[in-house]
């Protein structure tokens, strides 16, 4: 494995910018809404017809979070999510993390979950670490504990650390909002949006933006301008976006830390 060299702390100039419900609570749980097809001008990408040999070594946390609002953050946290269930074999679990305005529903839109019956149930039962009511499945590989209404959550930073530490069972892809990282992350990415300040990001971050932004280029994730299709489906342009990290992915050992 070629050495990996420490990246400093960068300033950034800005230049740019769900499947089947599995109702673990029981009956009364809403029902999986009709799948709508995919729009026909959208070539997708289609899975590996056979599991990839890699897999992640867990724990393993990806923090995904963006400068401004309307950055794409849940766009980029949900491909990367599809990505990694794509091409490694170990389970993976998107969180709705930005809880005061979730969008990873209004991305699936395949789903539905009631107000109450998301991921703000487990926050609000002080259990942010177990599973919702209602769980989406996109893949035999990938889930999405969705947030199913808005909450505003006291000292949800300090509950972050805890909450992931006791979730060792897949990989773990966090959609943070404009949270910055809290907790010891494995893979930490901050989308860049069109128009936004500066701003500055942890050691070793992944800048993803639309076009080009200052910064490490060996640590620059270019995003497509089109957005992403139905259950976070994407054309081979937004496949393409992930390959600067397959080896980082597939080689590097989890944290020890968590």
């Amino acid at each position: 494995m070629p050495p990996r060299r420490p990246v400093p702390g960068v300033n950034l100039a800005s230049t740019s910018p769900l499947g089947d419900v599995d109702n673990t609570a029981g009956a009364g749980a809403p029902p999986s809404s009709k799948r709508s097809p995919l729009p026909t001008a959208l070539r997708v990408v289609s899975p590996p017809s056979e599991p990839a040999p890699s897999a992640i070594r867990l724990p393993w946390i990806a923090w995904v979070w963006g400068n401004a609002r309307k950055a794409g953050t849940s766009s980029v946290a949900l491909a990367l999510a599809r990505w990694l269930a794509w091409h490694q074999t170990t389970p993976v679990r998107l969180l709705d993390g930005h809880f005061t305005q979730p969008g990873l529903l209004s991305l699936i839109r395949t789903a539905h979950v009631r107000p109450g019956w998301g991921w703000e149930a487990s926050w609000q039962a002080g259990t942010p670490a177990g599973a919702p009511p209602t769980v989406i499945t996109l893949t035999d590989r990938l889930t999405v504990w969705a947030m199913g209404t808005p909450m505003n959550f006291v000292n949800a930073a300090r509950k972050w650390p805890q909450a992931l530490k006791m979730m060792p069972d897949a990989a773990v892809v966090v959609d943070a909002g404009l949270t910055p990282p809290t907790v010891t992350a494995d893979l930490m990415i901050c989308v860049v949006a069109n128009g936004a300040s500066t701003t500055q990001v942890p050691l070793n971050t992944w800048i993803a933006a639309r076009g080009t932004a200052k910064g490490d280029g060996a640590r620059r994730l270019i995003l497509p301008s089109e957005p992403l299709g139905i259950e976070g489906v994407g054309s081979a342009a937004w496949d393409h976006v992930w390959t600067p990290l397959a080896s980082f992915v597939q080689s590097r050992p989890a944290s020890q830390s968590n």
